[in-house]
């Protein structure tokens, strides 16, 4: 399991990919996760709200982690493995020392790749529409409850809501 200063610095989660467990990534040197909010009007008194991270993801064979170790997935497969998660349209959750961000997405501009002869950075852009929020904390994120909104037809309440911690 990915540790957010021990093995990596964010945490990209999605249920179609590694199981949903979440797969760490390293930033790279010198920049920072970035969260843009936005509030657009579309009408009069009408606003749409939308969140966007930016994270320039460092991509190295035996990459230097937090805890001074080394990243035991290659260059290739750290790659591929953001490239999973890239390609989802929803559903994704972004794990930040800040707290997490969930129901992101990508679409649009996807990310900016740079390849190099020992690395590549990859500046990824994550989305949200409907609320521009704060993080959330994480450790309550994962312990909560939640509901298939795709099987579960009843009401909402405390005993079953999708914000109720464990």
């Amino acid at each position: 399991m990915a540790t957010i200063g021990e093995d990596c610095h964010l945490i990209i989660y999605h249920a179609g990919v590694s199981a949903g467990a979440g797969d760490g990534f390293l930033v790279a040197p010198d920049t920072a996760i970035a969260a843009q909010r936005a509030a657009i009007e579309t009408t009069p008194g009408v606003y749409s709200e939308s969140v966007k991270l930016f994270a320039s993801i460092y991509l190295a064979d035996k990459a230097p982690l937090p805890n001074g170790g080394r990243d035991t997935r290659s260059r290739v497969t750290a790659y591929q493995k953001l490239c999973e998660y890239l390609a989802k349209r929803s559903g994704l959750s972004v794990t930040t020392p800040a707290g997490s961000y969930v129901a992101m997405f990508c679409t649009s501009h996807l990310a900016t790749e740079s390849h190099y002869g020992g690395y590549s950075v990859v500046v990824c852009t994550f989305n949200s529409t409907g609320a521009a929020f704060a993080p959330c904390d994480p450790v309550a994120l994962a312990t909560s409850f939640w509901v298939d909104p795709a099987t579960y037809t009843g009401d909402r309440t405390w005993n079953n809501s999708v914000w109720r911690p464990a």
